[in-house]
């Protein structure tokens, strides 16, 4: 499986478990803070299960700007890469 895909199912999954909502409903264009009304404690969960699963920091202003989740995703792949 590829990076971005395989960071794309575990990014969905949390945003799944944190929202109470299908994985299924998580597309690269879903955008939390409008479709699911995201709350900054909402972005520390995720990211902080991004960071336990994958070993890397990951700044939260930077992957709170990302608007969608498909650039939520680039972000931690780049950030992997470096």
């Amino acid at each position: 499986m590829e990076l971005k895909e395989e960071v794309f199912n575990f990014v969905a999954k949390s945003i799944a478990n944190t929202f109470g909502v299908a994985q299924e409903e998580i597309t690269k264009d879903t955008n939390i803070s409008e479709d699911y009304n995201a709350k900054s404690v909402n972005f520390v969960q995720i990211i902080g299960e991004i960071e336990d699963e994958y070993g890397y920091d990951l700044n939260f202003m930077k992957y709170r700007a990302k608007q969608t989740v498909g650039e939520q995703v680039d972000y931690v792949v780049e950030t992997i890469a470096e």
